[in-house]
């Protein structure tokens, strides 16, 4: 974040001192956990109210060093390198706004997270995965389990995997559904050949 801001007051002399426009997307992601869960807010900060001053002659620039900078523009040496920071001297004030963005966030890193064989398959990421639902429902007690199955629906209960808290393969479930030819379990899996709930 502070690579960022360092970034963006060297875009601001760019164009104030130089005449030479660099749009960047002036906005941060930070995340701030609590007991059950972790929020995530995208910060804008606006500098609408800065007024940059050179202290002295500001240096100058060519358009090969303009170039030279923004053909890497994110790296800061190439920056100190060519324009001191200590020739410029900034006053006034910048506003910040939060945004929460948790719902996308964490929808997001789910879209992303079951892309990764592993996050079934290791119990930490398949945890992880339990702990991103339950922001994203924002219900810290929820318990995710899976069950997963290949072939006729019938032959789940036989050979299924239960991952996780899967209640749909525990004892308790298996005891209630004598007739599971009827029951909506098998209404939920009828005509798919390979399953996960």
């Amino acid at each position: 974040m502070l690579a960022n801001k360092i970034l963006s007051a060297y875009l601001m002399i760019l164009e104030k001192f130089y005449g030479k426009k660099f749009k960047i997307d002036n906005h941060y992601l930070i995340g701030v956990r609590n007991e059950s869960f972790k929020s995530y807010f995208k910060v804008e900060i606006d500098p609408a109210f800065v007024n940059i001053k050179a202290i002295g002659n500001p240096p100058k620039l060519g358009e090969e060093e303009i170039n030279y900078i923004l053909e890497d523009v994110t790296n800061l040496d190439r920056w100190r390198q060519t324009i001191p920071s200590d020739s410029f001297e900034f006053e006034g004030f910048v506003t910040i706004s939060a945004t929460n963005v948790t719902h996308q966030e964490t929808l997001s890193q789910l879209k992303y997270d079951l892309l990764e064989r592993t996050s079934i398959i290791s119990m930490d990421k398949f945890l992880e995965l339990q702990q991103k639902l339950r922001t994203l429902l924002q219900l810290p007690e929820i318990k995710l389990g899976l069950a997963a199955f290949s072939g006729e629906w019938k032959m789940m209960f036989n050979y299924g995997n239960k991952i996780g808290m899967s209640f749909i393969m525990s004892e308790k479930i298996k005891a209630s559904c004598k007739n599971i030819k009827d029951s909506i379990y098998a209404d939920a899996f009828r005509g798919k050949t390979s399953h996960y709930y």
